[in-house]
């Protein structure tokens, strides 16, 4: 089984990009394993919307993605 998880749409949510959207959208993710238990997990977006100072995208550290995936 596959799961999609469509973050777009929550960049309109007023907690975006703090630390609470990050653990809600994880928690979320996380949820989804523990239920459905995928063998793949994909979304479409690279990059969100939110830059450092310096322009660039805000690190996979921020978003803790190793601890997501490490879960997963």
């Amino acid at each position: 089984m596959a799961f999609y998880h469509n973050t777009t749409y929550t960049f309109a949510d007023p907690r975006y990009p703090g630390r609470d959207w990050v653990d809600y959208m994880n928690n979320s993710i996380k949820e989804l394993v523990d239920l459905y238990h995928p063998s793949v997990l994909w979304g479409d977006v690279t990059e969100g919307p939110v830059r450092t100072w310096e322009g660039k995208p805000l690190p996979a550290d921020y978003w803790n993605s190793k601890e997501l995936l490490a879960y997963f």
